[in-house]
């Protein structure tokens, strides 16, 4: 399981579970089977670029953002890590 399926996936549960949502509730707003938002949080599945478009939306996050404050989250990680930076 890569590092960014797993903290995509932590991170829309977190904003999901901000907002009170179920992940059956996701599902409705975003019309992707409750299944797959369950692999998604999990990090078993990552999303395609149109779902991703979909929960960011739904969530009510803008996208842009959303994954640079993933990319910053994968570096600090990696510096932790690597003690390269």
């Amino acid at each position: 399981m890569s590092e960014l399926k797993k903290l995509l996936g932590k991170r829309i549960r977190e904003i999901r579970v901000a907002r009170n949502l179920t992940q059956e509730d996701l599902s409705e707003l975003t019309d992707i089977g409750a299944s797959s938002i369950s692999k998604i949080e999990s990090g078993h599945f990552h999303p395609t670029d149109e779902n991703l478009e979909r929960i960011a939306k739904a969530l009510k996050v803008d996208l842009i953002n959303y994954i640079c404050l993933i990319i910053r989250k994968i570096q600090k990680n990696y510096c932790k890590t690597s003690k390269q930076c």
